[in-house]
């Protein structure tokens, strides 16, 4: 029976998966491809970190999160980046953990697809941070760190899609390229707009940042706990640093999704409270102001704002169940809310916005 119901919500992953990123196929298989593969990934990464509930639980959050959506529809180059970074970081964590050398060599592999989807920044910032795990915790464990062979693995594949560009436009490919790392030119504003884009889990940032705090403090942060908090803050230094856009956020997302899972074993009262409030807060944010907004831009998708009474009406039977010490099925509701938001974006929203050409002004 256990192993029935782990077969369904693994069906049940890639099925939501699927229906999330089907309309993304138009655009290009390969943010299909990839998006599906960072939540496939991440699950069974989690679960084998952890416990089963953990990897369904970060698959779910990630899912529902509108920002790392947006990205993989806008975003192929970004959506690769994320895929071939969270797998080198999860494929350190379980090499640490589990001592096994295939995760090891899948590390520089996967640095090695990273930085030809984004340059030589796919492998600084992983190996940065597995370096400085490392040097925390287990300073003996450069000795499993396979450098020899991992680096030829990296080399190669490098050297085999450089022999590839050659054939394929018969130049010699320009390395000083792939050494760079361009630097972003978002406005400082836009940073306004990620709690939006973090719909519908930045109501939980309070009780996230607060357990983690308390954890560090206490020192009861588990190793893949550590290695994802050290990610965190060295991915938001460079991230702020550097400018980068909004949809490069969305790199971090399955880390914060793990960590967010691991925490909601420590959900207080106060922390569900919050994020109903925050959402209810969203939703008549897009009435009101989306109305306002799409009434400026095109007047006839002006009723899109009607659709701000989803998360309101979400917070509502969430309270309806919090009230009632269901605490896991105000939990749930968020999940459907996000899910059900997503939805709207996907199949009635764009379209709409792409007949009006409004896609550009408003996603960027």
């Amino acid at each position: 029976m256990l192993f029935l119901k782990k077969l369904a919500a693994t069906i049940l992953i890639f099925l939501l998966s699927s229906l999330l990123f089907l309309f993304t196929l138009e655009k290009s298989i390969f943010s299909f491809i990839f998006g599906i593969g960072i939540v496939i990934f991440v699950f069974f990464a989690s679960a084998f970190l952890y416990s089963f509930k953990i990897g369904f639980f970060t698959s779910l959050i990630l899912l529902s999160t509108l920002l790392f959506n947006l990205t993989v529809y806008k975003m192929t180059s970004i959506t690769a980046f994320a895929f071939f970074i969270n797998l080198s970081l999860f494929s350190f964590i379980l090499g640490y953990e589990k001592r096994k050398d295939i995760f090891i060599y899948l590390f520089y592999i996967s640095m090695a697809f990273a930085v030809m989807a984004k340059g030589i920044i796919g492998f600084i910032l992983p190996f940065l941070i597995a370096f400085l795990f490392i040097l925390i915790k287990d300073f003996k464990f450069l000795k499993e760190m396979k450098f020899i062979k991992g680096l030829f693995f990296f080399f190669i594949i490098i050297l085999i899609w450089c022999g590839f560009l050659f054939y394929k436009t018969r130049e010699i490919p320009n390395f000083y390229q792939l050494l760079e790392f361009k630097r972003g030119n978002e406005k400082f504003y836009f940073y306004l707009f990620l709690p939006l884009f973090c719909f519908p889990w930045i109501g939980l940032l309070p009780h996230f940042l607060f357990i983690g705090y308390k954890q560090i403090i206490n020192k009861q942060l588990t190793n893949p706990e550590i290695f994802f908090w050290l990610w965190l803050l060295l991915f938001i230094i460079f991230f702020f640093s550097t400018s980068q856009s909004i949809y490069f956020f969305s790199v971090i997302l399955p880390s914060i999704s793990f960590l967010l899972a691991i925490s909601l074993e420590k959900m207080t009262d106060w922390a569900i409270k919050i994020l109903l409030y925050f959402n209810a807060f969203l939703g008549l944010l897009l009435l009101f102001v989306g109305g306002a907004f799409f009434a400026h831009l095109e007047p006839k998708l002006a009723w899109i704002s009607f659709f701000g009474f989803l998360p309101i009406l979400n917070s509502y039977f969430g309270f309806f169940f919090y009230n009632r010490n269901k605490i896991i099925n105000a939990f749930l509701l968020q999940l459907l809310s996000g899910y059900g938001f997503i939805l709207f974006l996907n199949y009635l929203w764009l379209p709409f916005a792409k007949h009006y050409n409004l896609v550009k002004s408003i996603l960027g």
